[in-house]
């Protein structure tokens, strides 16, 4: 599976650090930058990716079809799902979509209009194929705005300790930390608060993509 690519880019971090970075801290920045992209994807449980006319492999239940990918932007097609059966996929027309995540679908899409075959064998898998696009076209600017801040503090810190700010003035000093250690990104509280709204939720009907 190739690598996603960054929520943020060393031009991101430069903007904020006021000044173009060097080559060193160029070369610094690109796993900082994929380090905390990583974290902040983990956290959200989402890729933050354009998904355009994906196939999926969903359950039905009463009705309905939750869309685990979200945003959803449009959704082209519905179909019942033969699931490997000698029985093809057979195109649903009969839906709605609520414009946000879930589909309804509507009189004639039932399990009662099931053909016969899967009626008699009982071996209809309950699944629809649902072709749909979701996604972000751009990352959203928190997120950016996150991914780059946390890079930069591990880049601007004045030890190898991630996101260690410390400064000395004749006998005095103080030392504040980002959070983390070593020199691996730290996503802090603060973080953690801005990216919550994008935080998906752990209801996942999804069976297979096709």
């Amino acid at each position: 599976m190739p690598a996603l690519p960054p929520l943020a880019s060393v031009d991101d971090v430069a903007s904020r650090l006021g000044r173009d970075v060097t080559e060193t801290e160029a070369i610094r920045l690109e796993p900082l930058l994929s380090d905390a992209s990583a974290q902040v994807r983990r956290y959200c449980r989402r890729d933050f990716l354009m998904h355009a006319a994906e196939t999926q492999v969903l359950y039905g239940h009463d009705g309905e079809i939750y869309l685990p990918g979200s945003p959803v932007q449009s959704v082209q097609s519905v179909a019942l799902d033969g699931g490997g059966t000698f029985l093809p996929d057979i195109p649903v027309p009969w839906f709605t979509f609520d414009g946000v995540q879930t589909i309804r679908l509507g009189a004639g899409s039932g399990i009662i209009n099931l053909p016969e075959a899967w009626s008699e064998t009982g071996e209809y898998p309950g699944t629809y194929k649902v072709t749909y696009t979701w996604g972000y076209a751009d990352v959203p600017d928190d997120v950016n705005m996150v991914v780059a801040n946390a890079a930069l503090s591990v880049l601007t810190a004045p030890t190898a300790a991630a996101g260690v700010i410390g400064e000395s003035i004749g006998p005095y000093s103080y030392r504040l930390e980002r959070g983390g250690g070593g020199v691996a990104v730290a996503l802090s509280a603060a973080d953690l608060m801005l990216l919550k709204d994008y935080r998906g939720t752990v209801r996942t009907l999804q069976a297979r993509l096709r």
